[in-house]
């Protein structure tokens, strides 16, 4: 799963100090800052293969290179791209300029190895996110995303717990779904299944992933198979070529044999 979870806050500063002949106050840093911010959000916020999207970032780096959020948004650019070296490159430079955005920009750079596939250093910087950064969520998701795909199913359900501390996600919820089903606890990926759905995020990260699979088969094991079809229908509508793959297609054919599907 591909998590793509991106929140960004304003780092503007407005800096004061008295003169002799009275209060003269710096406001060119701050609507400098402002505009960094600004034009940083509007290029995250593009299609992530959006036409000169790299281009339009280096454009900034004269003005907005102080800031940690302008490399992770070019990291992450970057990674979109296949710019793996590259991606890893920016966010150490980063992280050598300024302390600014810094626990963002080392949980980016454990997610370059994890998305190379390499989880034992990704799970150790990971953890080291985690113990620097306690009260960030972004450490707590890559580790749940390790140990789901690790089948560490008690530590991917601790650290997704952790991130919904933190700040609640339909894709951590997903990964409780997952966990919780695969565990036969099944009453309660019903539960996080029904907490994703109050979410933003919740097509993306349940719908367009397995998550509402597991979450249909957790239904039918509790015998409740009006849910699980509802369920089920829910996927199909977002995509209709699932129904070709094989646990959907036993579902269904399950479904069938009890009417309660057309």
């Amino acid at each position: 799963m591909s998590r793509t979870r991106s929140t960004f806050s304003k780092h503007a500063h407005i800096l004061t100090f008295r003169l002799a002949l009275g209060l003269a106050t710096l406001l060119p840093l701050a609507s400098n800052a402002d505009a960094c911010e600004s034009e940083l959000q509007d290029i995250a916020n593009s299609a992530e293969h959006a036409p000169g999207k790299l281009d339009a970032l280096e454009k900034l780096r004269s003005k907005c290179g102080h800031l940690g959020h302008f490399y992770y948004v070019l990291a992450k650019t970057q990674a979109q791209n296949d710019l793996v070296a590259a991606a890893r490159e920016t966010l150490n430079l980063g992280l050598s300029k300024t302390t600014d955005y810094e626990a963002w920009l080392r949980s980016e750079l454990a997610n370059t190895y994890y998305a190379a596939g390499d989880l034992d250093t990704a799970s150790r910087m990971a953890q080291a996110v985690t113990q620097k950064f306690p009260d960030f969520f972004g450490g707590h998701a890559l580790l749940a995303d390790i140990s789901l795909r690790q089948k560490r199913f008690p530590d991917a359900i601790r650290h997704a717990q952790a991130v919904i501390v933190i700040q609640p996600q339909a894709s951590a919820y997903a990964e409780l779904v997952l966990a919780y089903y695969a565990t036969q606890r099944y009453q309660e990926a019903m539960a996080a299944f029904e907490s994703a759905r109050r979410l933003e995020g919740f097509e993306a990260y349940v719908v367009k992933n397995d998550a509402i699979v597991a979450a249909a088969f957790a239904a039918a094991s509790l015998e409740l198979y009006p849910k699980a079809a509802e369920i089920l229908r829910i996927r199909l509508k977002a995509l209709p070529e699932s129904i070709n793959r094989p646990q959907v297609k036993e579902l269904v054919d399950f479904l069938k044999e009890r009417g309660l599907w057309k």
